[in-house]
């Protein structure tokens, strides 16, 4: 069985905030709903700057390695060892093919148009499409749960756990709509944005279209305001300065369309959150835990991109069963 070659890491390093732009048009183009203006607002991104393409370029190179991955080349890791890989290569891990995006079970419903008092919630790995009575559409990401509050007043949406995207939609008495965490509260002014409850505390959001002014809980004369194109995490005190967080070479919204992209990610850290979209416990060994991780992933594929692992880095990956993975530096 051949390997695929997998290109090296670009040199200069690509920023990463360009090659999370690539990726996220990698995204946008990968969507069956893609239109011809999505291709041509990315062939015109990439005219912008040599940089835009120079990332695309990279992108593309590493989606077509591993597009050329047999297909029950995981099942033969598994099995057997591996040749060690090249270290220059050790942090290049990339794109999944296409058909694994289009083709990967999804586990989306459609809940009916809330009243006062409801609640949603998603099981591991599954994620929820629900339109609320005043047309507002939320996505519920994986082991997520909100309250939804409408009365004549106001609209409220708790986040009780995990992550969600908000597209507001117009409520035709008026009422302003309110998302609340532990953290403080966000009043978004006619947009599309992601809220996350942080495992290790606080809450991030992301704006993509409008703005979301937030109020921490507890220093509400500290709001801000966040617009279109940027993100920022608060905790019930303050508001964290850009810039300010540690994991920002991950794009918020990827899940949404059912996949992670990340640059120059930790492998422990994407095995977390790879691990967030799968039942069970994945770990990651101390030693190999530094090594790098970049490109987009298919969320509803985990164990393709876990069977994967060992022939784009210096690593093994084994199970006990589907409920227990440890990825470990090679034998």
């Amino acid at each position: 069985m051949s390997c695929a070659t997998f290109p090296t890491q670009p040199d200069p390093p690509i920023d990463p905030a360009v090659a999370l732009q690539a990726s996220q048009w990698m995204i946008t183009l990968m969507s069956p709903d893609a239109a011809a203006r999505d291709h041509d607002a990315c062939t015109q991104w990439r005219a912008q700057h040599p940089e835009h393409e120079r990332a695309w370029q990279h992108v593309q190179a590493v989606w077509q390695s591993l597009a050329a991955l047999p297909a029950d080349l995981g099942r033969a890791v598994l099995r057997q060892p591996r040749r060690v890989i090249n270290p220059a290569r050790r942090h290049v891990f990339g794109v999944a093919a296409a058909t694994l995006v289009l083709g990967g079970a999804v586990a989306w419903r459609c809940a009916k148009p809330g009243a006062d008092g409801d609640a949603y919630a998603t099981g591991t790995g599954e994620r929820r499409h629900i339109q609320l009575a005043d047309g507002t559409h939320v996505e519920l990401d994986t082991a997520s749960a909100i309250d939804v509050r409408l009365n004549a007043a106001a609209r409220h949406i708790i986040v009780r756990a995990g992550a969600i995207q908000v597209t507001t939609g117009r409520d035709a008495l008026g009422r302003p709509l309110y998302v609340d965490t532990e953290d403080g509260t966000l009043r978004p002014i006619g947009t599309r944005f992601i809220v996350r409850r942080l495992p290790n505390g606080g809450t991030r959001v992301g704006v993509q279209e409008g703005a979301v002014e937030i109020r921490p809980a507890a220093a509400p004369d500290a709001a801000r305001i966040v617009r279109a194109g940027e993100r920022m995490r608060f905790t019930r005190l303050a508001i964290d300065a850009p810039g300010a967080q540690d994991d920002t070479n991950m794009d918020d919204a990827a899940w949404v369309r059912g996949m992670l992209a990340v640059h120059e990610m930790p492998l422990a850290t994407f095995l977390a959150e790879l691990g967030r979209y799968r039942p069970g416990w994945v770990r990651c060994a101390p030693d190999v835990a530094a090594l790098r991780v970049s490109g987009v992933f298919p969320i509803d594929d985990t164990g393709r991109v876990l069977e994967a692992l060992p022939h784009v880095l210096p690593v093994q990956v084994r199970t006990l069963s589907r409920y227990w993975v440890m990825v470990s530096a090679r034998d």
